[in-house]
């Protein structure tokens, strides 16, 4: 209650207690009043702040959907594409083989957008002579030296008979470049490549019949199948494109001369290679023994 009088504002009583002036009843309710018009200004206040904050969630979840709608749709127009893009490349891997499996001698109009097809080729060919060594390796653990064919891992054959034949043809190839660049046409290690990996197009087949050999235990056969394409991927090539290039340009040596040079060329530079693996493997197993 309110004192019209002083202003003095007390809960209870007739009379003010500060200067005595009467108090009536429509002050209280006056008092209450304003108290109750108070609550409920703040309680409108409050339940207008919450409708407000509803709305802006409801627009902000609005905004959000055609976002993630359009997320969506933009994730699945860019794996379209990837599947375009992937279609195309697998098709124009095929023509590429189709067509120099038909005419090989092709490759020596060199096309640079070629040097990708041509290391795919030679990854390929890699794969599948790893393979057939890797089958090779489970059968004779197992059946000619009774050793469990679960020790002869799947991954570190592929990746290490791959390894040592990448290898091999990059000594070939390598010593293959030098001799052309010295005695023949001005020839760049990418057409080297380009030109020795379509050359394994047809090798790739044979090396599939090899590995069939091998899984229906035709070991025999597989084995001379399997020496003769490797023999041929590190000599016979790269001595035919050696000839095929000397046939444009010869500066020195005659085309003959030239063979031979490569021939000893790769096979110092390859017999080092083996020393080198056959120590590092040899020393490895020593130290093996003696923590035994």
């Amino acid at each position: 209650m309110l004192c019209p009088a002083c202003g003095h504002e007390q809960e209870t009583g007739k009379f003010c207690g500060k200067c005595g002036t009467a108090l009536t009843e429509n002050q209280a309710n006056q008092s209450s009043s304003g108290i109750s018009n108070e609550e409920k200004v703040q309680d409108s206040i409050i339940e207008n702040q919450d409708s407000v904050d509803m709305s802006r969630e409801n627009v902000a979840i609005k905004q959000e959907e055609p976002a993630k709608e359009k997320t969506v749709d933009e994730q699945l127009a860019q794996s379209n594409v990837n599947m375009e893009v992937i279609k195309e490349k697998t098709m124009n891997y095929w023509n590429y083989v189709v067509d120099y499996a038909k005419q090989p001698s092709k490759v020596f109009n060199y096309k640079q957008h070629e040097l990708l097809s041509a290391i795919i080729t030679i990854l390929i060919f890699t794969f599948f002579i790893s393979l057939t060594v890797f089958s090779y390796l489970k059968f004779f653990s197992a059946e000619v030296f009774y050793l469990s064919s679960e020790g002869i891992k799947f991954f570190p054959v592929i990746f290490y008979t791959g390894l040592f034949i990448l290898l091999t043809m990059g000594i070939a190839t390598l010593c293959l470049f030098l001799v052309i660049k010295l005695f023949g046409p001005d020839y760049v290690y990418p057409k080297i490549i380009t030109i020795y990996g379509t050359k394994l197009i047809p090798m790739i087949a044979i090396t599939l019949v090899a590995l069939f050999l091998t899984v229906v235990r035709l070991f025999t056969a597989g084995n001379m199948m399997l020496t003769i394409i490797f023999i041929f991927a590190i000599l016979a090539i790269p001595l035919y494109i050696l000839g095929k290039a000397l046939q444009e340009k010869t500066k020195v040596l005659d085309s003959f001369y030239a063979s031979v040079v490569y021939v000893v060329g790769f096979i110092l530079i390859y017999s080092l290679f083996l020393y080198v693996i056959s120590d590092t493997v040899l020393g490895e197993y020593s130290g093996f023994l003696n923590f035994l």
